[in-house]
């Protein structure tokens, strides 16, 4: 039988919200492959960039992880979708969803409960 893990974490918009979302990723789910651990950092860094840079408003997040999965789910108060775009290779920024696409075995966007905002969530393969 193994033990799942499920950690919750509510913080601020503000510029180090990536920085305490990838700790918390870390401390949450200590024995996951150090090479899956790195992508699921990136990933969660992406994302919650992306509410810093164009929602601000709380972040929740979400980690839950065992020997089987490890999913990171991040709720914001905007309802807008993200959008997976191409960039060109002059563009300074736009990969972030990009990257979550390449990267994350299965990835979506889905209204959060109460009708305000989005959840972002991806998986990454154990």
């Amino acid at each position: 039988m193994s033990t799942s893990s499920s950690v919750t974490l509510r913080l601020p918009a503000s510029p180090d919200a990536p920085r305490k979302a990838r700790e918390l990723l870390r401390r949450a789910c200590p024995t996951t492959p150090v090479h899956l651990l790195h992508d699921a950092e990136l990933l969660t860094s992406e994302i919650v960039t992306n509410v810093v840079k164009h929602v601000g408003g709380m972040i929740t997040m979400v980690v839950e992880c065992d020997v089987h999965k490890l999913a990171v789910a991040v709720a914001d108060d905007s309802p807008d979708e993200p959008v997976l775009r191409r960039s060109a290779t002059k563009d300074l920024g736009g990969r972030g969803i990009q990257l979550v696409d390449h990267l994350a075995a299965m990835w979506g966007c889905k209204p959060r409960g109460d009708g305000k905002g989005k959840i972002v969530w991806f998986r990454v393969a154990l």
